[in-house]
């Protein structure tokens, strides 16, 4: 098979895909069933949900009591947070739709969706010994109460608490993986004994704020001050309010006194306080996933975070990966059921995107050609052909989405596994892989992502994001030569640097488009357990470790860190600002482990990770407003650009020993000016340098590409 299709041909099989796409998107359930396996394939519309698909309590027999689910707009926020919409500004910046302002995501990943688990991940937590047992209350009180287990509390097993703290940490974007099959399914009936459907203790706000949510170098402050800077509860009431026809049991209390000879913990005062944690979720028999998924993206909204909803599977063999038909026929049916909730022009439309897949090379995906197995089966479709035909879907119902993608066909994949789909750039691994220069590409063999860029459909032209997934050496296992900053910085110049300034040219040697870039992941290993506490100076790790804070970064990573957020830097001083989503809030992240810890209880902020993000990249959690001097930030972010095309300048300049130039930001901080101002290449370096990823690369863009686009 060749590696590139005639323009003629290309044109031919995009306008038949086209057709064949916009009949499926119509088919019925039958003729739909010639797409794949019926539970890959996600239907429009979703069967309607039950009318009491909630629960207001569940009794002594650990039976939910049903009730009637509330919209997620029916918080105490109501739509007064909604965020400003986003579009892709004709530039190739995110931008607010109404003032083209420069937008910015300080976004979090929050994985869940994509296991077996029908919701984001940790809601289940457990074994938290700050919890008031049974025998704090009487017999009487427990009878009164109806329940007499309390194992849970809103602080970490609600979801709308969970949201509280994930904004008052100062991330206003978060990303959901989910896959369509999992969307597809009906929820499982909760299991009062593993469920985060249950009876919990409800932690009072500002002990959340206050004291579970404030960095501990920071107890020092006015308390006053903190108090008034501490941000207020928006959410979901809790308890659950009653509703007209909601069954007697609703009405039972949820407030009984403690024993007398109970101590209870100064927080709970002198009385147990429960609710039911995520009573507004839908559950309960007959319900489908995606209504309680849908739920959860309206409410984040609601709560002011932008959202992206990110197909993400660990399926060996993904039909979608396998059927283009299928990938497309998927992100329309969700697209146009996203587009068809209740006030998606006024609240939803410019707030929620599409990232197209999770790091597709883990089939092996090339962008330009089939991958097969050891086994001569297909693994992966044509990856442009396969994004091409998710984005018409996707905005044949709404023209405006900014749709993510993930690279491909450039990282290191199993060689075993696919042994004809190898070819890999030095150091690139999980979703990084946009590189388009002509003379690496057939220097190292990989693949050429130029039919993307170039046969874009034309009612997606304009609304790619640019989504690379970067992480050091030392969790992808590529060698450490490959984390140096003179390595990091030239790959991450010919993936995604050049093309956010647009200064990049395609293998074809004409120049592409200015693009927008969204860190989809970053993060680095956290080698931390409870009996660890974090290196940081005596005062400091006895602080954190009464805290809860046991990660423990190497410095190594650190460094990583500070050249990544050095690199962002430099690329918004010259106009071009990168949004980015750290992995993970989950606790269960085997290898960069969560902002929250440990495992069992996911109780815990690990503010040495929140540290190094509000300084080097841009973070503002709550407390950044108690003093003027609490949230030190040096890094990527920092920067106040306030319209479209505008950026920040900073006095002074140089050369630095290697030949590149720098400058000094107004803070006094030293930072790179990426080499992308250069006007002319030495390829043979060049070429060198996608080889052995030995040197920093002097010099970027030929004549051709130095105007500015």
């Amino acid at each position: 098979m060749t590696s590139q299709r005639s323009s003629s041909c290309q044109a031919l099989r995009l306008l038949l895909a086209g057709s064949i796409l916009r009949a499926l998107l119509s088919t019925s359930p039958v003729q739909a069933s010639n797409l794949g396996p019926s539970e890959a394939f996600l239907r429009y519309p979703p069967r309607p949900m039950p009318a009491k698909a909630c629960a207001c309590r569940v009794d002594m027999q650990k039976r939910a009591v049903p009730s009637g689910c509330p919209s997620p707009w029916e918080s105490i926020a109501g739509t007064s947070k909604v965020p400003p919409a986003l579009k892709l500004s004709p530039k190739g910046d995110l931008i607010e739709a109404a003032s083209n302002k420069m937008a910015q995501l300080h976004g979090i990943n929050w994985f869940g969706w994509e296991t077996e688990s029908p919701t984001v991940d940790g809601l289940w937590a457990y074994n938290d010994a700050e919890l008031p047992p049974t025998s704090a209350v009487s017999n009487a009180s427990i009878n009164a109460l109806g329940v007499d287990f309390w194992g849970k509390r809103t602080m970490t097993n609600d979801f709308a608490t969970v949201v509280h703290r994930m904004e008052a940490l100062g991330f206003n974007a978060v990303r959901l993986p989910f896959n369509f099959t999992n969307l597809q399914k009906d929820l499982p009936a909760p299991k009062w004994d593993a469920t985060e459907f249950y009876s919990c203790v409800r932690d009072p706000i500002n002990y959340i704020n206050l004291n579970k949510t404030l960095d501990p170098g920071l107890s020092h402050l006015n308390p006053e001050q903190l108090a008034a800077a501490a941000p207020a509860y928006t959410g979901m009431p809790h308890p659950p309010p009653l509703k007209p026809d909601d069954d007697v049991a609703c009405a039972a209390t949820w407030e009984v006194p403690f024993e007398s000879s109970y101590k209870a913990a100064e927080q709970y005062g002198d009385k147990l306080q429960l609710s039911m944690c995520n009573w507004y979720l839908p559950q309960g028999q007959g319900v489908q996933a995606i209504h309680r998924f849908l739920w959860q993206v309206q409410y984040l909204v609601a709560q002011g975070f932008y959202v992206v909803v990110d197909h993400h599977s660990y399926q060996d063999r993904d039909p979608n990966m396998l059927n283009p038909a299928l990938f497309a026929a998927n992100w329309g049916n969700l697209w146009r059921t996203i587009t068809a909730l209740p006030g998606y022009a006024e609240h939803i439309k410019g707030r929620v995107f599409a990232d197209l897949v999770n790091e597709p090379s883990r089939w092996g995906c090339q962008w330009e050609r089939e991958c097969f197995d050891a086994q001569g089966q297909k693994a992966c479709s044509a990856g442009a052909w396969l994004y091409h035909e998710a984005m018409r879907a996707i905005h044949s119902w709404d023209p405006d989405v900014p749709v993510l993608a993930n690279a491909m066909g450039q990282a290191h994949v199993d060689p075993v596994k696919f042994p004809t789909c190898t070819k890999f750039f030095k150091g690139m691994n999980y979703g990084e892989g946009t590189i388009t220069r002509k003379e690496v590409i057939a220097a190292t063999g990989i693949s050429d992502p130029l039919s993307f860029f170039k046969d874009m459909p034309a009612g997606s032209s304009g609304k790619l994001v640019l989504a690379p997934h970067v992480y050091p050496a030392t969790l992808t296992g590529l060698g450490v030569d490959t984390q140096s900053r003179a390595s990091l910085f030239a790959r991450l110049d010919l993936s995604f640097g050049l093309k956010a300034l647009g200064r990049d040219l395609g293998s074809d040697m004409q120049p592409l488009d200015r693009m927008a870039v969204i860190l989809g992941e970053f993060g680095v290993p956290d080698h931390g357990k409870p009996q660890q506490p974090s290196s940081l100076n005596p005062t400091a790790a006895a602080a954190a470790a009464a805290a809860g804070d046991f990660s423990s970064i190497a410095d190594v990573d650190v460094t990583f860190l500070q050249d990544l957020a050095e690199y962002l830097r430099g690329l918004e001083v010259q106009g071009a600002t990168v949004s980015w989503f750290w992995w993970a809030w989950n606790a269960n992240s085997g290898d960069t482990k969560g902002i929250v810890g440990p495992t069992d209880t996911w109780r815990d902020v690990q503010f040495k990770k929140v540290q190094l993000l509000t300084q080097l990249y841009g973070l503002r959690p709550w407390y950044c407003n108690a003093a003027a001097d609490a949230c030190p930030c040096r890094g990527a972010g920092c920067l106040k650009t306030t319209t479209t095309g505008s950026s920040s300048s900073s006095s002074g300049s140089g050369t630095d020993s290697d030949g590149s130039s720098s400058s000094s930001s107004s803070d006094g901080v030293q930072m790179l000016t990426m080499p992308h101002a250069g006007a002319a290449v030495d390829f043979a370096n060049l070429i060198s340098l996608s080889l052995s990823i030995g040197r920093r690369l002097k010099a970027l863009t030929p004549n051709t590409a130095t105007a500015a686009r």
